[in-house]
């Protein structure tokens, strides 16, 4: 929020279309049977505590898994794929947004393994790590199309 207007302007009209294209790219039709999780954050007071531990599987608990859903993350922090490993949610890909009126491309991000370009950190480019959770409360690995069997068939069973 500390971008102001223009900030808001890049994030309304550049980034949310980009994750909604992606959404839709990466599960297809599955997207119809899909929870998405969206902005959880603690306090750094507190962080620790169970607070969105406990947020995320009321969510699961309550409506993604009696109901058969996916649930779907873009995460902002590498530092996050780990926890949210522990809920089941599986690594998936990786979707980088830029500014598109600076002189960096998307093709010199993809070909870039490191954080650092031109020796900037991140000022031009964000990556998110997308992130799914499969069905059966994550035990099983999500295989595109699969869920979609699930609430077209009754008889089909993981």
């Amino acid at each position: 929020w500390l971008a102001g207007l223009p900030g808001f302007k890049k994030i309304f009209n550049q980034l949310f279309s980009v994750l909604s294209d992606t959404k839709d790219e990466v599960l297809g039709e599955d997207n119809k049977y899909t929870w998405s999780l969206i902005y959880i954050g603690t306090d750094v007071d507190s962080r620790g505590k169970g607070y969105a531990k406990y947020l995320i599987n009321y969510m699961f608990e309550n409506y993604v898994d009696n109901n058969n859903l996916l649930a779907y993350l873009e995460s902002s922090a590498t530092t996050n794929i780990p926890i949210y490993k522990k809920f089941g949610f599986e690594h998936i890909k990786d979707v980088y947004v830029y500014d598109q009126n600076s002189d960096l491309s998307l093709e010199r991000i993809n070909d870039t393994n490191s954080k650092m370009i031109n020796g900037e950190l991140g000022l031009n480019y964000g990556r998110l790590d997308i992130m799914i959770r499969g069905p059966n409360k994550g035990k099983t690995p999500w295989k595109r199309g699969e869920i979609l069997k699930i609430h077209n068939d009754s008889n089909y069973h993981l």
